[in-house]
């Protein structure tokens, strides 16, 4: 009975740990445009929700939700890109290949006549 106990145990602290959730939030944001690149970290904008499901990554921000794959060169790297209009939004996480947890996430707004990136950590 113990055993089984040990057991169940050592399953949900598994489960917990794969789907874990981690607030990320936003660290600095670049501009690049005709004029240059403007990087700050005195921004308005929210934190974000990291659902790591192991094979997948799920983004919380703002309301909206994402899915996140792995990209088919590296499985460290997850990405999802949006098209609205003329307006390119991608969005990559990075997943540490030594502590194997999500340690960096990226959203970058291109438009023909520039980009902005916000960088958002744990």
């Amino acid at each position: 009975m113990k055993r089984l106990l040990l057991i169940l145990l050592l399953q949900s602290l598994y489960i917990a740990a794969t789907f874990a959730q981690v607030t990320f939030k936003p660290t600095s944001a670049t501009i690049k445009d005709s004029q240059g690149t403007y990087t700050s970290n005195q921004f308005d904008c929210g934190n974000m929700v990291v659902t790591d499901n192991g094979n997948s990554i799920q983004i919380s921000l703002a309301g909206d939700k994402m899915i996140l794959y792995p990209t088919l060169n590296n499985s460290d790297t997850y990405t999802s890109t949006i098209q609205q209009g003329n307006i390119t939004i991608k969005t990559v996480a990075f997943r540490s290949s030594n502590l194997h947890n999500i340690y960096l996430v990226t959203i970058t707004s291109k438009k023909e006549n520039g980009t902005i990136t916000i960088y958002f950590k744990p």
